[in-house]
């Protein structure tokens, strides 16, 4: 009779255990997925972040330039994937700037891409913005 009291009271201890255990790896599998999600967001706050402050500081470079200094259509500069400049082959994020003429203004579209494999083209940022071109006067010009 006591054996019967033992076996049943640890299998009810055991079985108790198990749920614990089972209960346990449900909220850690959870909370793991809640950290890998965090993680790629704070990566992509990052990376966000990074174009934007790239983008703009080129605008303000080019806000500065004369206008005879510009060259105008398309150049790209690549980055590895820490943000430094690198090769072609080796990059990991593009930033292209288009500058395009018109009468009085030049018209600049800076845009930041992520160059991957699957989608070669992801765009991260983009900034359109028009600088006024000055026109000179006939004592300036001497």
């Amino acid at each position: 009779m006591k054996n019967k009291k033992r076996a049943r009271s640890s299998s009810l201890f055991l079985m108790e255990l198990i749920l614990a255990i089972l209960f346990f790896s449900i909220a850690s599998a959870v909370c793991v997925q809640f950290f890998v999600k965090s993680h790629l967001l704070c990566k992509d706050s990052q990376t966000l972040n990074y174009a934007v402050n790239t983008c703009s500081s080129v605008a303000e470079s080019l806000s500065v330039l004369p206008p005879e200094e510009f060259s105008f259509g398309t150049q790209d500069t690549y980055y590895d994937q820490n943000f430094s400049l690198c090769k072609k082959e080796e990059a990991s994020y593009v930033l292209r700037v288009t500058l395009i003429p018109k009468e009085s203004l030049i018209d600049a579209q800076i845009s930041m891409y992520k160059n991957d494999n699957s989608n070669p083209q992801k765009e991260i940022y983009t900034l359109q913005t028009s600088y006024h071109i000055p026109r000179r006067t006939t004592h300036e010009a001497n």
